[in-house]
């Protein structure tokens, strides 16, 4: 866009949700992948598909504390007329064959003989000096847990863009891997703007807020997978906001402003990232986050979000989280899963816009098997507290005129949630 002519106290026009995310995911890819230690990885993306290196287990192990024999042998045992088996070491050259009826006592996981292919309990045998009597027979297979049985060699264990958990961590130390291939973490530039934000350790003057932008944002951030970096208030002059993004370009992969996006006439960041790089939208048909635009200084992705904290989080959810996920190389564009509930009453919208409605689940008192979407309020974009009651939002489309109630909706979860 030329500043010269664009005028940036007015929204020209306002582009479409799905349009938004497009232009932004278009822009924005992954940065890389490193190799970290095993005991670093949770959380981490796994940067390409790992399989096993070898089988797991590499041998056939007991899966009981008792006696390894070939279990044909003890066909037709029991306790009134036990079979009598000879001991050998476990580590002899004694060669297992049909008729000689051996068994070696081996403790749960330990490596049985090869020509043995069953475990006889340690509770259905009795040991007499260097024989047992057998009270139990036991069939091929029984009570051994073969080679290969949990994982086989070249199988894949984790698939490229997962994020890692402590049960992949366990799989993958079984398997030989103490280094792991991980998607590159960005590191994300977070500035809050405005004349009236202060730092919450300063004093609090009249007509003053405190910032509580930068660190909800840093949160939703390192709940991403991303690295969070405050920088901080920055004033509202057109100035400051160059030097502080000039700062947050050089050490950030992506960089987030909250405030100064609206038609004021001191909302200058479109302005700003419109003449240090390319502004790509500003204003979308969205409530809340209207004022929200987006462009690149230096081919780096920057989201301006509006200063209310509701439109600001809920700009970062809608936009943030999909671009942030894409750079990290996940193939979801949310990091929660979405619940199906019935909404509790009527709530209005307006043709051709999309709403993002704060709702908390409920279930009635009968437990019915949809908990109910109460709407946690339509309006007030600067109401912190409406966030933190709210598990999640439910979208009107741009195609509906509203939700009816009883109407069976899809709730997207802020987090992983219990319902009340």
């Amino acid at each position: 866009m030329d500043s010269r002519k664009e005028n940036f106290h007015v929204f020209k026009s306002l582009i479409t949700y799905n349009d938004a995310v497009e232009e932004i995911l278009e822009k924005v890819d992954i940065l890389g992948v490193e190799e970290i230690f095993l005991e670093k990885c949770f959380a981490r993306i796994a940067g390409r598909d790992l399989e096993a290196k070898m089988d797991v287990p590499t041998f056939d192990r007991a899966a009981m504390d008792g006696f390894a024999v070939v279990g044909e042998e003890t066909f037709g045992t029991s306790t009134q007329a036990p079979i009598t088996f000879r001991l050998t070491k476990k580590g002899g050259k004694k060669i297992f064959k049909m008729g000689e009826k051996l068994a070696v006592e081996v403790m749960t996981g330990a490596p049985i003989p090869r020509e043995t292919n069953a475990v006889v309990r340690v509770e259905n045998a009795k040991r007499i000096g260097e024989t047992i009597e057998i009270y139990r027979q036991v069939i091929p297979g029984e009570n051994v847990s073969t080679r290969g049985e949990d994982v086989k060699k070249g199988e894949l264990v984790v698939l490229k863009g997962k994020r890692i958990k402590a049960t992949d961590i366990a799989i993958l130390a079984a398997c030989g891997y103490y280094k792991v291939p991980v998607m590159t973490l960005p590191k994300v530039a977070i500035l809050s703007t405005g004349n009236e934000i202060v730092p919450p350790y300063m004093i609090l003057e009249f007509g003053k807020v405190y910032d509580s932008n930068s660190y909800a944002i840093a949160f939703l951030v390192e709940e991403c997978g991303g690295i969070p970096v405050i920088f901080g208030v920055v004033s509202e002059e057109k100035d400051d906001i160059m030097s502080a993004i000039i700062k947050a370009i050089k050490t950030s992969d992506v960089i987030i402003t909250s405030g100064g996006t609206s038609v004021g006439k001191k909302d200058t960041v479109p302005e700003v990232i419109n003449e240090m790089g390319e502004l790509l939208f500003r204003g979308v048909n969205i409530k809340p986050g209207k004022p929200t635009c987006f462009g690149l200084i230096n081919n780096k992705p920057v989201f301006g979000l509006p200063g209310f904290p509701v439109s600001a989080m809920i700009s970062f959810e809608a936009f943030v989280i999909p671009a942030l996920l894409k750079i990290l190389g996940v193939k979801e564009r949310r990091l929660w899963p979405k619940i199906y509930a019935k909404i509790s009453r009527n709530i209005p919208s307006v043709l051709g816009r999309r709403d993002f409605v704060r709702v908390k689940l409920e279930y009635e008192e009968n437990r019915s098997n949809l908990p109910y979407a109460i709407p946690v309020r339509t309006g007030g974009a600067g109401i912190i507290s409406s966030m933190r009651t709210a598990n999640g939002y439910v979208i009107i489309p741009e195609n509906l005129e509203g939700i009816t109630e009883g109407n069976v909706v899809e709730v997207y979860t802020f987090n992983p949630i219990t319902i009340c």
